[in-house]
């Protein structure tokens, strides 16, 4: 309903002795006008959308279920500008020029290996957030697992994920085929969904 028609649905709640008096619908438009205040209420409400946010919107909502938008130590693979040293045996392996110098040589593989910070884009934050919001909402039951696994961990209609519960206090997720770097952040922030005191297994990743 925009703004136009709720005010005017309140104008048209008039008792029949004022509706055709312009003062009065006047008076209902002034009032209505003041609290609907442009429907801002509305759109804060679906400013955080799970379906529309984007950027800051979605970060709040991480932090509400938990995700956050920078994601430390995630081994994403991505490569570096490396510097070998001039006696490297092998200098063809590296990304870069040769270092005439000393040792250590390799500062750029050092920083990777010492920090990885992977900073997820709207896509992936989205996806991220509502399979946790599966996860938490779950009473994590063999059938509602299989719901979310069948929802989340599908690529162009194939399913890349099976799960088998071990019925030994332990469950194993099997990965296979299209594998996508939002199933990968999905294991790390531990969103699988699995019973509280049973041990996740993942396999193929």
């Amino acid at each position: 309903m925009t703004t136009a028609e709720l005010i005017q649905y309140y104008v048209n709640l008039l008792i029949i002795q004022y509706h055709e008096k312009p003062k009065a619908k006047a008076h209902i438009e002034a009032i209505v006008t003041e609290c609907v205040a442009d429907q801002l209420i509305a759109q804060v409400r679906d400013g955080f959308d799970i379906e529309t946010a984007v950027g800051a919107q979605l970060d709040i909502v991480g932090k509400y279920v938990g995700i956050p938008r920078i994601v430390n130590g995630f081994p994403f693979g991505r490569d570096y500008f490396e510097m070998p040293s001039y006696d490297d045996p092998s200098p063809t392996t590296y990304f870069g020029f040769g270092l005439y110098g000393a040792e250590p040589a390799h500062y750029f593989a050092y920083y990777a290996d010492a920090e990885n910070q992977y900073i997820m884009n709207d896509y992936e934050m989205r996806y991220i957030i509502k399979l946790k919001i599966a996860q938490q909402n779950s009473n994590h039951s063999l059938e509602s697992i299989d719901d979310i696994v069948d929802e989340f961990f599908q690529v162009s209609g194939s399913p890349i994920l099976s799960v088998t519960d071990n019925l030994d206090m332990t469950i194993n997720y099997d990965f296979s085929g299209d594998i996508q770097i939002i199933h990968r952040l999905a294991v790390y922030l531990d969103c699988l969904p699995h019973p509280a005191g049973v041990q996740p297994i993942t396999t193929g990743l």
